[in-house]
């Protein structure tokens, strides 16, 4: 990774989470990016100069290097509220930063594709400076009375208010302190994407009051059709919605695993702990993926740290019946380490794929409805399986969830999504596809959003579907 994707994924990575605004002002910025791509977030009106769209904050970022400063990125900053009209550089481990608020406040910085001499030393910068969680309660935030999943050894999930919006409330005891410390440093640089299908963060802070004084908490947007698991265990659903559920689910896995979105730069993420109760449904049916206590961030891991791979990198972790055999008996890759986590990802969600298209009505050709909900492996393994029991299933004896007979495997779609699962939880784990190859997949053997009858009745004149 060159020196400057470094800095431009560490910009990111550490932007100061605030408050989303409703009505943002238009504003013009410095325009300049150096080595690295950079989102465009308004027009080009001059030589240098951006009017922003929907923006109310520039952002200026320069690196030291060899000893000089170069300007990196000077650009509009979306989906921020900025307190300051001036640049107030701060160091940030790899790069100075500032963010305001006036038009071209942030061109006090001359940008050149020659380094610059340094012209902050007069400036109060602190050379160094850790990722602290907002210790400070956030503004405009109250409880319902509602509790939507008690913790006893989780974080406990609650309703709240946040300026008059509904939303939910992760509250984290002091003893899941890194688990809260890490889910926000990864909704820290996924939420300025503004992927649908990742959950958005909206705010971060203490806990106040007696009772959660001493709690973290994270404030993310309310998606009232709860998790996947639920809304399986209460709902069915016909091919074309089953279809939109699934892309979408791959969709969002293939954005947390790439190392670009539209062309820009982004740190791949292995998310490690996917299952459908830490997958959330939308209202328009699609899957939204939560739950990053357990993520880590890959791409570059080795030149950022560079230090002795972290053994918890590695380590069994997530829920015990969607871990992937190489995980379960310990033979996780050493050596390719980063692609072995996010192989261990496509076998999770090959898993869920299964439970997602198991409550497909359309799928059931003797009466065309499905069976109750029952979550992977629980026929065969009951509600809570063992490590042994997983052991012996999963790594010896290479089983995994069984096609329901109702299924008509000579219809094509139905073929080509058996093909599917079976090459997402392969028991080679460098066979298994990868999260874009599985989108491509289902999209090509899925008519979505065309509704299809798979049961003879009728069929529509999807290209797709052969």
């Amino acid at each position: 990774m060159s020196h400057y994707k470094l800095v431009f994924s560490t910009v990111l990575l550490l932007t100061p989470l605030m408050l989303p605004v409703v009505h943002l002002k238009d504003i013009t910025c410095a325009q300049h990016v150096f080595n690295v791509s950079f989102p465009m977030f308004g027009e080009l009106v001059g030589p240098g100069m951006i009017h922003c769209r929907n923006c109310s904050c520039c952002v200026a970022a320069w690196s030291q290097y060899n000893g000089e400063l170069q300007t990196v990125v000077l650009s509009c900053y979306p989906n921020v509220v900025c307190l300051s009209k001036f640049c107030k550089p701060e160091w940030k481990r790899t790069h100075y930063k500032c963010v305001c608020s006036s038009n071209m406040c942030n061109a006090n910085i001359t940008p050149s594709h020659q380094p610059i001499s340094i012209r902050c030393r007069g400036l109060s910068v602190r050379r160094e400076e850790s990722q602290e969680f907002p210790s400070v309660p956030v503004d405009g935030l109250s409880f319902t009375e509602q509790v939507l999943k008690e913790g006893v050894i989780t974080s406990q999930l609650c309703l709240g208010i946040l300026h008059g919006r509904d939303v939910v409330i992760k509250c984290f005891p002091p003893e899941l302190k890194g688990l809260s410390t890490q889910e926000w440093k990864i909704l820290s640089l996924l939420t300025p994407l503004r992927h649908k299908n990742i959950v958005c963060l909206l705010a971060a802070g203490s806990g106040h009051g007696q009772i959660l004084e001493q709690h973290q908490l994270l404030v993310l947007k309310y998606y009232p059709q709860g998790s996947l698991r639920s809304y399986l265990t209460q709902s069915t659903s016909d091919w074309a919605t089953t279809c939109q559920m699934a892309i979408s689910l791959a969709k969002g896995l293939a954005f947390l695993h790439e190392d670009k979105n539209k062309d820009v730069y982004k740190p791949a993420i292995a998310h490690r702990d996917l299952s459908s109760d830490n997958i959330l449904v939308a209202m328009d049916s699609t899957c939204v993926i939560s739950d990053f206590g357990l993520s880590v961030v890959l791409e570059g891991y080795q030149i950022m740290n560079r230090k002795a791979l972290d053994p918890a990198m590695i380590s069994m972790t997530g829920t015990l019946r969607y871990m992937p055999p190489e995980m379960l008996d310990g033979s996780l890759n050493l050596i390719s380490w980063e692609l072995a986590l996010t192989q261990a990802d496509v076998y999770s969600f090959g898993l869920i794929l299964w439970e997602i298209f198991s409550r497909c009505d359309d799928l059931y050709t003797d009466n065309h409805h499905a069976p109750e909900f029952q979550v992977v492996f629980s026929k065969e393994l009951g509600l809570n399986p063992t490590l042994d029991k997983l052991q012996s299933f999963v790594v010896e004896n290479k089983r995994r969830p069984e096609l329901p007979s109702a299924w008509d495997r000579t219809i094509q779609p139905v073929r080509a999504l058996w093909e599917t699962l079976e090459d997402c939880w392969d028991p080679d784990s460098e066979a298994r596809l990868t999260a874009q190859c599985a989108e491509q997949r289902l999209n090509n053997f899925c008519p979505y959003p065309s509704p299809i009858r798979l049961n003879g009745r009728y069929t529509t004149n999807n290209a797709n579907v052969p």
